[in-house]
């Protein structure tokens, strides 16, 4: 952990030092009483408070999942005693400290009555301005409550944009009692409670920050304004990012054909539909198949359209759930060693890529006779060019019928004047296992080869 602050976490804290009286809290008040701890997760183990205050806090959320520079924050903090002239640290993804923030924080009490759908109901909450030279990315107020930041379209030099997953990440979240993955599933869950940046896109946050990636970043509920990407020429969904509204969607599929390019570092990719409260402060989705499930045939959007792969010909990589899988999980075995998106990197045709998956995406695939390698026999969406990279055996786990399903990396072009898809269609590329693991290096040189390219307008086929 780095100690000393930038010339812009100079200014910030000058900023947030002084914080404005907070806003007439939208949300229904609870009465402060004793807190409930929260579960922190292991990602988090590292981390040391540096001003005794960050120690103090149990839990938080802020009012919104992503800001831009200069807007205000509202900051709801559960303490664990009440601290009238608090100050938090406000850190990078790396914790580097970079800024502070001055202010009341309390015993809060969750609210009753679904937190888990209406969202804590915390009180009093801390407001603060960021300042409009924040560099685009992860930030974690105490250390422990994130919030991104986009770029200002006006000054930022970037032509390449991340999108968060934090509809995933919401999905998932079990703050409040339910997820949409407990027993008794929730069908509607609030962003307005504690989260956590999960571990399928932390390793990546890290690296890009660390290594100064050309990129900025949104989240997913900003895709559902095509202003938000218009400006770039790569989107680059990362991790696990599952969940997409039909907007968004048809945003990304318009970019595309307008020759725009994407770099999907995601697996089990666009797999719900989701839909937003009014307000914006919840997300729904049945997670029932015939309903709101994107490769279901009825809904007429099937994911392959848009990302050439689809979990449904992919399935998990790891043996689970009572699902064996003998000969693979581990990563891509190479098909293309003369791509030059594996430049630099060393690999020959029937190398192992080592990229140990939960889950994957995948296309048709054909092994001719004789053969080990197989190819992709399939072009039910018409595609002015394909080309395989490299697979691995799934498990299949979405009734292929006895039919073998892979995970497959990916390259195509939907026409000749569309932009590229380079589609790695495993949720383990950002994660410790992939872009943090043991071929690591490998994954890095790809991902900045693709990026290169794309941001260049060249061929990555």
């Amino acid at each position: 952990m780095k100690s000393g602050f930038s010339a812009y976490a100079v200014m910030l804290t000058v900023l947030l030092s002084a914080c404005v009286p907070p806003f007439e809290d939208p949300q229904p008040e609870s009465p402060a009483g004793s807190g409930v701890e929260a579960h922190l997760p292991g990602e988090y183990s590292d981390f040391k408070p540096v001003d005794l205050d960050d120690s103090q806090v149990i839990d938080g959320y802020t009012d919104r999942v992503a800001y831009s520079p200069g807007d205000s924050i509202r900051l709801y903090i559960n303490a664990r005693q009440d601290l009238p002239n608090a100050t938090l640290s406000l850190y990078d993804i790396v914790y580097n400290r970079i800024g502070q923030v001055r202010g009341h924080i309390s015993i809060q009490r969750m609210a009753s009555g679904k937190p888990y759908q209406h969202g804590f109901g915390y009180r009093l909450p801390l407001r603060f301005r960021l300042p409009t030279n924040l560099r685009s990315g992860m930030y974690l107020l105490g250390g422990l409550i994130p919030f991104l930041v986009r770029a200002d379209p006006k000054t930022s030099p970037n032509r390449a944009v991340v999108i968060y997953p934090s509809n995933t990440e919401a999905a998932y979240n079990e703050e409040g009692g339910k997820s949409m993955y407990s027993s008794d599933r929730a069908r509607t869950v609030s962003f307005l409670r504690p989260r956590w940046v999960r571990w399928f896109q932390k390793p990546f946050l890290i690296w890009a920050w660390r290594n100064n990636l050309p990129v900025d970043f949104i989240c997913d509920a900003d895709m559902d304004d095509y202003r938000s990407i218009e400006r770039y020429k790569v989107i680059i969904p990362i991790g696990h990012s599952e969940y997409w509204t039909l907007k968004a969607r048809q945003n990304f599929d318009r970019f595309i054909d307008a020759g725009g390019h994407g770099l999907v570092l995601s697996g089990n990719t666009m797999w719900w539909r989701v839909t937003y409260s009014a307000d914006g402060r919840q997300m729904h989705c049945s997670r029932d198949w015939h309903v709101d499930n994107w490769d279901n045939p009825k809904l007429g959007y099937l994911v392959g359209r848009s990302l050439g792969a689809s979990f449904t010909l992919g399935g998990y990589g790891f043996a689970r759930d009572g699902h064996p899988n003998p000969k693979g999980g581990q990563g891509f075995i190479i098909t293309e060693p003369a791509s030059p998106l594996l430049a630099g990197t060393g690999l020959k045709k029937g190398d192992l890529l080592s990229v140990p998956t939960d889950e994957y995406d995948g296309v048709p695939l054909h092994f001719p006779a004789g053969s080990s390698f197989p190819v992709w026999n399939d072009n039910a969406f018409n595609f002015a060019q394909r080309r395989l990279i490299g697979f691995d055996h799934a498990v299949d786990v979405n009734d292929n019928r006895g039919k073998p399903v892979h995970g497959t990396f990916i390259v195509f072009r939907r026409t000749p004047t569309s932009g590229y898809v380079v589609n790695t269609a495993t949720t383990d590329w950002c994660s410790a296992k992939g872009i943090g693991g043991k071929d690591g290096d490998k994954i890095q040189r790809i991902t900045r080869n693709a990026l290169d390219l794309l941001l260049a307008d060249r061929s990555p086929l």
